[in-house]
């Protein structure tokens, strides 16, 4: 008989999968981009919210690459195609600094984005965290960690792909 711990970690798993918005069959929906048009796009996102426009490439935000497969029964995520995501967050901003990144955010709307409903899997969900998705599936969201009593408040900004699919090169005769 599986044990609980078992148990929770495969429930967390699927969750996990079923709620990251790719398929967990071999044909997942993406888009066709390049992985740099992706960067570009996630970068301009987010410096849209954040408003600090790194002049050097060596100071944006990583891109991190994320598969939107699973491979059973591992249940590991693979690519492609690949979920993209890069990311800045702030230790100790104060409240007038998040409520202009929130502003910054719900004026995506102006770029075709809508606000959708914040995850709710955090104990301490905090009502300032945003999510703004446009119809491409690409997203940029504000999450507000309210810490324990000794501890600093972080904002984690963040901008995310839809499934992408790179662009196949065109066949050399």
């Amino acid at each position: 008989m599986p044990t609980p711990k078992y148990l929770f970690a495969v429930l967390t798993v699927v969750l996990t999968i079923g709620l990251s918005g790719c398929s967990t069959d071999n044909k997942p929906d993406a888009i066709s981009m390049s992985e740099a048009d992706v960067e570009q796009i996630l970068n301009a996102n987010l410096d849209a919210v954040d408003g600090r426009v790194p002049v050097n490439a060596s100071d944006r935000p990583t891109l991190t690459q994320y598969g939107c497969k699973s491979s059973f029964p591992s249940a590991l995520p693979e690519g492609p195609p690949w979920r993209y995501r890069v990311m800045r967050w702030y230790d100790d901003p104060t409240d007038t600094q998040i409520d202009q990144w929130r502003t910054a955010a719900l004026g995506l709307s102006a770029k075709g984005f809508t606000e959708q409903p914040a995850p709710t899997t955090r104990p301490n969900d905090d009502p300032r965290d945003i999510v703004m998705r446009d119809n491409r599936g690409f997203q940029v969201s504000l999450t507000v960690t309210t810490p324990p009593a000794d501890a600093e408040l972080r904002v984690d900004l963040r901008a995310s792909s839809p499934c992408v699919q790179p662009p196949t090169p065109a066949s050399s005769r």
